[in-house]
């Protein structure tokens, strides 16, 4: 058996991706001899009950040294002399350039960084040990580069959404690229449309291409058909350009014109920079429903059941799978969703509603749809095959137990 050092952005210490990286450590923990988290960026405060076991191991040198000024001053002048990083430069369109070039010069030194914290880290075994990245960031140019030097043989990562289609809005550009991906023994993906791109823009080879969820755990489903006249819609996740909200408030509107049988209710939570366009809009298109905008939930499955949500809402431009959405299908939910490869990847007419775009027209259809299916009580046939396709595809055992086999055939 051997060594896997198991790169974070921020695990142990609090963040956002702990569900899914708590159930991954565990089930890595069982196929490794030794485990070595190796947090990127260090915050204030370590996550309670971060997972010990014996064989994981936290290492925060890195983490500790990655940011300082004078690490970073020394890096930025040895780079004047490196043909990748001109090559890079050099290739960028004029949009958004100035951003374009302080994400290069940024993912580059920290990737050299990273590169030199793992060739003088001597509790590392490079020829032997395995490299994995739970995003697809700087530390994959790192990899590419101990690889090209023949340091280590075996990497590989996931890419979970941003870290592929990019952090721009309206723009897919994604700092060194064409050779974040080459050098890895495989990527571990979400959804086809990341295949897609990946074959498209020649970055990977399609056999080096494996999907695998993140999966949720199954909750305890209540069979009821609806009963009420109220409508309680749900939206949650960062207010950001890429969540595309101020679309919800559109349809919203319109969900509330078209149907007049029902109360409707709808609750945002979230906050971020397009907060204040949030409630500008807010007060123009929801005067005549009961909204409620709240910051941040504890728990989004125990505020789910509290509240009697009847629909989820998910109209991002950019996904590689939303967490709050298989949340929400978890408790059989149906899901209110764009057209984008991350939702429509486990979502379809059948348990949810799929807008082939976001024009007025096909919102008005898919809100006609919804009508129906109320009127017709099969809104609970919609719920049902919601609770079954995450049984058959994103229960979590199963998903996990699937990244087990592909660890263990793979490396």
């Amino acid at each position: 058996m051997k060594n896997i050092n198991f790169f974070t952005y921020d695990y142990p210490f609090e963040g956002n991706d702990h569900k899914f990286i708590e159930d991954e450590l565990s089930m890595i923990s069982s196929l490794y001899n030794k485990v070595n988290v190796i947090p990127i960026r260090k915050k204030e405060k370590l996550k309670k009950n971060y997972i010990k076991k014996d064989n994981i191991f936290y290492d925060f040198s890195l983490s500790e040294n990655i940011f300082k000024y004078k690490n970073i001053i020394n890096i930025f002048f040895r780079l004047i002399s490196c043909k990748y990083f001109w090559k890079e430069i050099l290739n960028l369109p004029k949009k958004n350039i100035f951003l374009k070039l302080k994400m290069i010069i940024s993912e580059r030194i920290l990737a050299e960084n990273t590169h030199n914290w793992i060739v003088r880290n001597n509790n590392l075994n490079l020829q032997n040990d395995i490299f994995y990245s739970y995003w697809s960031n700087f530390t994959l140019i790192s990899f590419y580069l101990l690889k090209k030097k023949n340091l280590i043989n075996f990497c590989f990562a996931r890419t979970l959404g941003s870290d592929l289609n990019g952090f721009i809005p309206n723009d897919d550009f994604i700092a060194f690229k064409k050779y974040k991906f080459q050098m890895l023994n495989f990527l571990i993906i979400l959804n086809e449309g990341q295949r897609e791109k990946l074959k498209k823009e020649k970055l990977l080879n399609d056999d080096k291409i494996i999907k695998c969820y993140q999966g949720i755990n199954l909750q305890t489903f209540q069979e009821k058909q609806k009963s009420d006249k109220k409508i309680h819609i749900l939206s949650c996740g960062r207010l950001v350009h890429v969540k595309n909200t101020l679309q919800i408030l559109n349809f919203i509107q319109k969900f509330n014109q078209s149907i007049q049988d029902y109360e409707i209710i709808y609750t945002c939570i979230g906050t971020g920079p397009d907060l204040i366009n949030v409630k500008k809009a807010a007060e123009l298109k929801l005067k005549h429903i009961k909204f409620n905008l709240i910051e941040k939930v504890p728990n989004l499955v125990d505020f789910i059941k509290k509240n009697k949500i009847d629909f989820y809402i998910n109209l991002s431009i950019s996904e590689g799978m939303s967490f709050s959405v298989m949340e929400a299908m978890s408790l059989g939910i149906p899901v209110i969703c764009s057209n984008i490869p991350g939702n429509t990847e486990i979502i379809n007419n059948k348990n949810g509603y799929v807008l082939k775009s976001l024009d007025n027209l096909e919102m008005q259809k898919i809100i006609r749809d919804i009508k129906n299916d109320l009127e017709n009580k099969t809104f609970y046939d919609k719920k049902i095959e919601t609770i079954n396709f995450v049984k058959n595809k994103l229960d979590r055992k199963i998903v996990l137990q699937q990244m087990k086999n592909l660890l263990a055939n793979k490396l």
